[in-house]
């Protein structure tokens, strides 16, 4: 393998794909739930778990999926995912950053 294909991807690009990432995962998990209250919290607890990142630097994004699926996932550039049938799950705040920093 040439050390040319081992080479990291620039920002940029990984917002790009990213990016596009999102797109698709809002098409395919319902488009994005609608609460405010709930999503300025979900941004909050994730923005502050972001803050002392390996990767602080970056801009989070942090969205929750109109799905009763309990599912959570991350694409690369900082979009991070969580199902509101995962919140339905999660019994409190620990859990909950857990899935988040996962």
């Amino acid at each position: 393998m040439a050390v040319e294909s081992m080479k990291p991807i620039e920002l940029e690009e990984e917002l790009a794909i990213g990016g596009s990432l999102a797109i698709q995962v809002f098409n395919r998990f319902g488009g994005p739930y609608k609460n405010d209250k709930v999503q300025r919290y979900i941004t909050t607890l994730g923005q502050a778990l972001a803050d002392v990142s390996d990767r602080p630097g970056i801009k989070y994004y942090f969205a929750i999926l109109n799905s009763e699926e309990p599912n959570a996932f991350a694409t690369p550039g900082g979009y991070v995912f969580v199902s509101k049938g995962l919140l339905k799950l999660v019994q409190n705040e620990a859990e909950l950053a857990g899935v988040l920093g996962h």
